[in-house]
């Protein structure tokens, strides 16, 4: 599990990378987490802009256009994976 100065390198690389940008599509590979991931989970994503990322804790908050928000733990991995296909 990454230490808290691991997880702010994390949200500053992830604001510099994706802050401003649009989500094209969201890919949910296990729904079956602490919390279940809900069926239409990728409609809060998929075409909002991303205002910025914050972070509280260890937790990482990806703001969105529409006033929404979600919140991300990086688990045992400390890893996030973005693809870029233009």
């Amino acid at each position: 599990m990454p230490e808290l100065p691991e997880v702010e390198i994390v949200r500053k690389s992830l604001n510099k990378k994706i802050k401003q940008k649009k989500v094209k599509k969201v890919l949910v590979r296990n729904r079956n987490l602490r919390f279940k991931i809900p069926l239409n989970f990728e409609r809060y994503f998929k075409n909002k802009k991303i205002v910025k990322v914050g972070r509280f804790s260890k937790y990482l908050i990806i703001y969105l256009s529409n006033g929404t928000y979600c919140l991300i733990h990086l688990g045992m991995s400390g890893t996030i994976h973005i693809v870029n296909n233009n």
